[in-house]
């Protein structure tokens, strides 16, 4: 224990300048050079695939041309020679073939959505698809006006024929230029990617050296003093440019090999030194108010006697044979295993923690422990102190209760109903479930008040309180929001039935004569209005908003009645 309860001394080396041109610099440098050359690769390819595509939905939209002719020369001689549906066929492919030449004269003039540009010579050849085009869509169309039941003229039929031929040899010709520009082009993009792989062998061959001769070799070297000074050698000496984060490195171990010598004749003065700070540490410990420890392995290795004191049990039983388990309710001890472990050189930050702790007699009490840890003998430890805070924790217990729950009837105020109420939605949202809402105003209530006394009316109040929670159940929660208004919340209650049932019970509860001990009978009722989430009121304020408008109709309506808020309720609203 002697050893490590001093802090450890600090750095003799003097805080070194960053290097201008560090290694950050230069692993970033790299990491933007190989992010250029990727980004490189993938605009060519991008390039390449652009290019290909463009060919393959031009083609397309050409062949479809092609076949859409052939289509509609033999769907109008079908009907040329009496099928009469060979008309709609033929009308549906000029519309087609009309899309498609203006998709080519559109698009192949702006190089947009896939269609690839045209060559001049191929704009040429589309303008004179465009004109063979309008000569066979009128030969077409003056077909097609002939009666379906006359014989076809072989005229007529003639020159269809040569027209639609010689749109077929224009399409023909457009692409079979479009595949040799086709040829070209992927003879093109294939000596581009020969040349982008040649481009990046040569660029990752000259990052490999680089890396090679700035990080690689110092390391190297750096590794080879470190054996050399673990076998003794103190006198070991790397040469190496100090202009990096590794030059720095290589100082710091020349550095350190020097002073090591001196730190050895140094230890003799750093133990009398722990020795004197041992001693100061047990006079502190044993005079304080509070409980002082070590911990190490789940077992106390120093206990001051308040510490043995707040337990009930002699200091020597902490150090012998009681575990910091031992001392711990068993429900605690999940919280007590995860604020355990530690770094293993004991370094940690200062922790805090909230425990139930048991006395030998059994008994139990609120215990606030801080702690750090610490090294000793080389090991993981823990240090810090204990106080019993069961004084303050029951302070806090009767703060929160004035905060949060009805001083005259112990029930939930508005603030807390408010916050459970939200929790229900939550849960409720989550699990896809329903919950009731009763909003309770009680009827003559004012005239108790004015007849009786307030006296007797806040006696009422707490009666009434204690009727409703006999009717409810544990996952029910009743609460005063204010004045005579209570609102309970059914979490169980997934529909008007349910939740009708329970607020009957509690109407009838309410309308039983209240007799105080002076004699005196009091008779009241109530109005209830009743509210289902998420049927007609899927957040907070909207259920208390139609809450209150429900117990507000059944008041309308002559009080001591349960009214549900409806949809026809809403639409009013």
């Amino acid at each position: 224990m002697t050893e490590e309860l001093m802090p450890s001394p600090p750095s003799l080396s003097s805080p070194s300048v960053a290097p201008r041109f560090g290694l950050s610099k230069k692993i970033g440098i790299v990491f933007l050079a190989l992010l250029l050359l990727g980004l490189g690769n993938i605009l060519v390819v991008h390039a390449m695939f652009a290019e290909f595509t463009g060919f393959d939905e031009t083609m397309r939209v050409a062949g479809k041309m092609r076949y859409l002719g052939h289509r509609m020369a033999l769907n109008t001689s079908s009907f040329l020679n009496g099928w009469s549906p060979g008309k709609e066929a033929a009308i549906s492919d000029i519309k087609s073939y009309e899309d498609a030449v203006r998709t080519l004269m559109h698009r192949g003039n702006t190089n947009s959505d896939q269609i690839r540009r045209m060559t001049p010579p191929q704009q040429l050849k589309l303008e004179e698809i465009r004109i063979a085009w309008q000569r066979y869509r009128e030969d077409i169309e003056s077909a097609l006006l002939r009666d379906g039941t006359s014989r076809p003229d072989a005229r007529q039929m003639g020159a269809l024929a040569e027209s639609s031929q010689r749109l077929l040899d224009d399409v023909d010709q457009l692409m079979v230029s479009l595949i040799k520009e086709m040829h070209r082009e992927q003879e093109d993009e294939l000596n581009i990617a020969y040349l982008l792989l040649v481009v990046d062998i040569l660029f990752l061959g000259g990052m490999w050296l680089i890396v090679r001769l700035s990080f690689v070799r110092p390391v190297l070297r750096l590794a080879q003093g470190s054996r050399e000074l673990a076998n003794g050698n103190y006198q070991v000496h790397i040469e190496h440019q100090p202009n990096d984060e590794v030059g720095q490195l290589v100082d710091a171990f020349n550095d350190s090999a020097r002073r090591i010598g001196t730190l050895i004749g140094n230890l003799e003065q750093e133990h009398l030194n722990l020795m004197r700070a041992e001693s100061m540490f047990r006079g502190v410990a044993e005079t304080s108010a509070v409980g002082v420890y070590i911990i190490q392995d789940h077992k106390f290795v120093f206990a001051n006697t308040r510490l043995a004191q707040m337990f009930g049990v002699e200091q020597h039983r902490l150090l012998e044979s009681l575990g910091v388990f031992d001392l711990v309710a068993e429900g605690d001890h999940d919280l007590l295993e995860a604020n355990m472990p530690l770094h293993p050189d004991g370094r940690i930050e200062g922790l805090a923690s909230e425990y139930q702790a048991r006395r030998k007699d059994g008994s139990l009490f609120d215990l606030a422990v801080y702690g750090s840890g610490m090294s000793l003998n080389g090991r993981p430890a823990k240090i810090g102190i204990a106080m019993d805070i069961t004084e303050r924790k029951a302070a806090e217990e009767v703060i929160r209760k004035l905060a949060f729950y009805d001083r005259m009837t112990g029930l939930p105020n508005r603030r807390m109903m408010e916050d459970r109420l939200g929790q229900l939605i939550a849960l409720a949202k989550r699990e896809e479930r329903k919950l009731s809402l009763l909003f309770i105003d009680l009827d003559k209530f004012k005239a108790v008040n004015d007849q009786h006394g307030h006296e007797a009316g806040d006696w009422l109040l707490a009666q009434v309180a204690s009727r409703m929670r006999s009717v409810l159940r544990e996952s029910d929660t009743a609460s005063r929001i204010g004045g005579d208004e209570f609102v309970i919340l059914l979490p169980d209650a997934g529909n008007a039935e349910d939740a009708v049932v329970v607020a009957e019970k509690i109407r009838l509860i309410l309308e039983q004569p209240f007799v105080m001990d002076n004699g005196v009978t009091l008779f009241i009722s109530s109005s209830i209005g009743v509210v289902i989430y998420p049927d007609l009121a899927d957040n907070l304020r909207d259920l208390l908003r139609y809450g209150d408008e429900a117990m507000y109709r059944a008041k309308r309506g002559g009080r001591n009645a349960v009214e549900v808020f409806t949809l026809l309720q809403l639409t009013e609203n």
